[in-house]
Formats: structure tokens, sequence, C-alpha cells
């Protein structure tokens, strides 16, 4: 009997207890220091010096939950490989396609950090908008990829550019979006909101239902970040944009992206928030997302074509774990920081309900949707899965114009991979909780799939448990004080 690989450890601060995870049974313990050190001196497999810290019910219980095993190392991994396998099967079955238009790759700003930005040649970004010839044979190819039950249809469609909500592209918006509503579809779109206003007529139930809006910080220091190509400051104009979206009753996801230059801004900026008036509105959420490098390496070149990657220096820059470090550290300290939400994939709110109902981590074989079926069509004609490769001819699955057609071979690739066949995820004790991360930073950084992606996600796993825990408990408490007015 030896301790299993797949045992994680976070100790909870100021305290003895641990918040013990197995990442194969989905157990999710609370536990004192005894315990850990038992399980820490079982690791080795030798004859144990700390049997009498536990008790025989205690062991019991470990072996059940998995902690304790009798497996070796090969056959716990192959586990994680059957279930990984079982997980992808099943959930492309289930998960409904998604589906994305690029109306244009044509942007009205110039952001430094912009992922897209290997597009340009100096000011030149792409002019070529999709045509409604390209809009109907989209739509008629998404009708032969969805499902024939139309119950495990998605309903809502992406659009995603460059700049999808730029005044220019208001005719072939409009177009898309009719034509969607003509097939019982809602849409999302992810847009700088500077000409928001000329969309007005397509925001609103049925319609344009949700929005991304990005906003860096004050007005100082988001009109340096989020540059309009003709030099406009643009924080004023969006402002009143997202209050427009707001009162037509959309749902308005205000992005924060952070690096080292903006981060003590966070706390303005959801001053901000107040004072406009935003944070009274049901349909109103914000979220914090580091800034990062596509490609991570010790030798890149910001400006080589080669790379595609942002523009920022990377010494002002957080490694996903590293920022959720920091930033929850802010939180935990600052009422004014607690509203914003944390782009943590969901970790806080699954790990709060494991708490509350003694539930069990609902795994993933695969990072996002890109590995379960996501359709990117552009106005190029071509097809891709991931909005962060667009444009990049070796990752696009196939045409849909002038007529529908895969190459089969990268078609898979992207949509095949899982933590069960990538080596490095399926011996990784966080695999089936992170999913084998980001697919565009595998491929930007490696050229190829079948590689792993961590950037510091058990440092950002430990920080999110420690902070849903610290959640559940306040709520708890709050709820006991409810309870014992009731009762008084």
């Amino acid at each position: 009997m030896r301790t299993s690989e797949y045992t994680i450890y976070t100790q909870i601060p100021n305290s003895d207890q641990y918040i013990l995870l197995h990442s194969y049974t989905g157990a999710v313990d609370l536990v004192t220091s005894n315990v850990v050190e038992f399980l820490k001196d079982q690791e080795k497999n030798s004859e144990s010096k700390t049997k009498n810290l536990v008790s025989d019910t205690t062991k019991k219980a470990l072996i059940q939950r998995g902690y304790l095993t009798e497996m070796s190392v090969n056959q716990e991994r192959e586990r994680v490989k059957q279930i990984a396998e079982v997980l992808h099967r099943v959930g492309l079955k289930k998960k409904p396609n998604g589906f994305l238009f690029i109306p244009a790759y044509d942007c009205n700003f110039r952001c430094p950090y912009c992922v897209e930005s290997w597009f340009t040649k100096g000011e030149n970004w792409p002019r070529k908008r999709m045509t409604k010839e390209q809009v109907d044979l989209a739509y008629e190819a998404i009708e032969k990829i969805e499902p024939e039950d139309k119950s495990k249809r998605y309903k809502r469609h992406n659009l995603y550019g460059g700049e999808p909500l730029m005044a220019e592209n208001f005719e072939i918006v409009k177009y898309i979006v009719d034509k969607g509503i003509e097939r019982g579809n809602t849409f999302h779109a992810v847009t700088n909101a500077f000409d928001l206003e000329v969309f007005e007529s397509l925001l609103g139930k049925g319609k344009i239902e949700a929005l991304q809006i990005t906003i860096d910080g004050p007005p100082g220091i988001h009109n340096k970040r989020r540059t309009h190509r003709d030099g406009i400051e643009t924080f004023d104009k969006i402002a009143d944009n997202i209050s427009l979206a707001l009162n037509k009753g959309v749902s308005v996801s205000v992005r924060m992206n952070i690096d080292k230059t903006n981060f003590d801004k966070i706390g303005v900026l959801a001053e901000i928030f107040e004072t406009k008036g935003w944070t009274k509105y049901e349909n109103f959420k914000s979220h914090v997302a580091a800034v990062h490098h596509m490609k991570e390496s010790d030798e890149y070149l910001i400006t080589s074509e080669e790379n595609r990657f942002c523009g920022s220096d990377p010494e002002n820059l957080f490694s996903r774990g590293k920022f959720a470090e920091e930033w929850i550290k802010e939180k935990y300290n600052r009422e004014d920081l607690r509203k914003i939400g944390d782009n943590d994939g969901g970790l806080v709110n699954t790990f709060k309900s494991i708490f509350k109902n003694g539930s069990t981590f609902p795994f993933r074989s695969v990072f996002c949707s890109v590995g379960s079926g996501m359709y990117i069509f552009d106005p190029e004609g071509d097809i891709y899965s991931c909005w962060d490769t667009v444009g990049i001819k070796e990752t696009c699955l196939g045409k849909y114009f002038p007529k529908l057609e895969f190459n089969e071979e990268i078609l898979n690739r992207w949509q095949n991979r899982h933590i069960g066949n990538t080596p490095k995820c399926s011996e990784c004790k966080y695999a089936l909780f992170c999913g084998g991360g980001c697919e565009a930073f595998v491929y930007h950084k490696h050229g190829t799939l079948s590689e792993s992606h961590c950037d510091g996600f058990p440092i950002g796993l430990k920080n999110y448990i420690l902070l849903a825990y610290e959640q559940y408990l306040k709520e708890k408490e709050t709820c006991n004080q409810i309870l014992q007015k009731i009762d008084s």
C-alpha cells in the first residue's frame, strides 16, 4: 500500500488543516496535518514511521477515497488515460458544437498586446469582409456539422474578429444576425465597443444578447493601452456604450487585461464601475485576465513574423499561476475587489459547491471547446478551431467557401487532443483539473499539439481552492447568522 501519485495537498493558511484532493477519484477532503504527514511518509512505499498518526478508520477512508492505493504508478497512469478517453468520447457526443463568425480581421484599435498583431505590416490590417454568399454557405456548413437532433444544438453563436462590431461591418453583421435569428439563434460578441452605438438596433433579447468588452484601467491607463488607429481616446466612448448596452438588457462582461503596469489600478477601475452605476445591473459583471505571450521562450524576438504573440515587454507579464497568486492575495485583503471575477475557468464556484454539497470534482479531458468541436468561419472562406490561431493556415481545419471541405488530419489533430493522449499530461496529478492547458499556447510554443501547457496551473489551483474555501466559510457564517436571527 502506498500513497497515490495523484494526491494533492493544499494547506489552509495559519492552520494545521489541509484540503486534500485526489485527481482521478475526484475526492476532496478536509484533513489534519497528521493525515498529511502519514500520507507523505507512505509516498515512499516503505515501512511507515508514522503508522500510529491515524486510526484504522481513517486509513480505511483514505483507501476508499483513493489516497492510498495498491496500484503501481503505471497502473494509475493507465487509469487516468482511460478516464480521459471516456470523458472525451462522451463529451464529443454530448457537447453541442460552437460556431463563431469573423466578419473581418480588420480592427479600428492598435492595442500593443494584441495576439493578432502578426497580421499587420505596419498599419495594413486585412480589409476583406465576409460576403452575403459566404454567410449563406457558412450557415449551410453549420447545418451539416450540427447534430440532427435540434435539441442538442447550441443556440448562441459568437461574433469575433479583428473587431466584429466596427461601423464598417454593420451591413454584413446585420445579415449574419438576421439569418441567425431566422434559425432560432442568438449572439454573443467579443468587442472593443467603440462603435457599439451603430449596432444599437441589433442589441437585445433574441439578437446580440451578450458582450465581452475590454477596459484596461482608468482613462489615463486605458487610453494608452486600448489605442484607436486614429489616435482618438477611447475610454469615454466605450463607457457610454456599456451603459447603452446595459440599458437594453444586454449581458455585459467587462474584461481587464492585466500585467505589472496596471495591476495596481484594478481597485480604481472597480470604483469607476460603481460610480458609473454598472454594478447595480444584474446583467453586468467583470473579470481580470493576465496578458500573456502566446509563445514562451528565452529566445523570442518580438518583432519576428515567425513568432505570433503579443507585443508586450515580457518583463511586465505574469504567468497565469503567479497572477492568480498575486491577484487573490489582493482580493483577500480588499473589499473593493470582491465583486470582480477571477477568470479562473469556474474553479472557485466548483470548489465552493464541493465544500457545500460534498460532491466530487467534475473532471475535464480537454482545456476548452476547441477540443470538443468549435468552428470559426473567417472572411477568407476558411474554418478554424481556435480563436487564438485564426489566420494561421497550418491550423486551418478546411474551407466552407466556395464549398465545404475538411482537412481530416488537421481536424482530428485539434478535436482529438486530450490529456489521455498527451504524454506529459497523463502523468500529471493536475491534468484532469486543467484539461492539458490551452491548445493555442501548445501550438505556438511547440508547433505541435502533443505537448502540454501548464503556465503555473498548480499555483493557480491552490490559490483558487483557498479562495473558494474562504468564501464558503463566509457564506456559511452569514447563513448561520441569519438562522440565529430567525430562531431568536
